[in-house]
């Protein structure tokens, strides 16, 4: 078994794959809905990242520390997402409409 399949933490970070889930976190976190499209960049995301360290474990040493790179970048994205708000970024005059 895979080292990141053991952790909790991991399993957590992993959960952002489910859109129920992701949306819950969201509203938790933002007091905000999630949207569909927020939602599938943060399930993509989340899903590329454990595809790039999955990658990565069963990967030659030469290449192991780029695919970790881009499964922490992935995952980073996931988490931005899915904390940030783009309502507090708004003009007033965007927010009207």
């Amino acid at each position: 078994m895979a080292m990141h399949q053991k952790s909790d933490h991991w399993q957590l970070l992993f959960s952002l794959e489910s859109r129920d889930i992701a949306a819950k976190w969201h509203l938790q976190i933002t007091g905000r809905k999630l949207n569909a499209r927020r939602a599938k960049e943060i399930n993509s995301s989340a899903k590329q990242a454990r595809e790039f360290f999955r990658n990565a474990e069963n990967s030659n040493d030469s290449v192991r520390p780029l695919l970790t790179f881009y499964g922490v970048a992935s995952l980073s994205r996931a988490v931005v997402l899915l904390s940030y708000d783009y309502f507090w970024c708004m003009t007033s005059e965007e927010k009207a409409v």
